[in-house]
């Protein structure tokens, strides 16, 4: 139970990540710009909090995918 529990924050985090890399390749943004494009651009429908988002920041920073 516990692995499929880790399998599924993974997942999410994997999405986050995906979706600030795709509003960065818009023009470069701080975490509340990031935030709201990608609230804009999803109609309204996802909403990225900041316990979500900049924890998300520092983990693709530290990869190197964004600097």
């Amino acid at each position: 139970m516990k692995e499929r529990y880790q399998n599924q924050i993974e997942l999410l985090q994997g999405t986050l990540d995906m979706l600030i890399l795709q509003t960065l390749q818009w023009g470069p943004r701080h975490g509340y710009g990031l935030s709201q494009s990608i609230r804009t651009n999803s109609g309204e429908i996802l909403k990225v909090d900041t316990g979500s988002l900049y924890p998300a920041l520092h983990r693709l920073e530290k990869q190197k995918l964004i600097g």
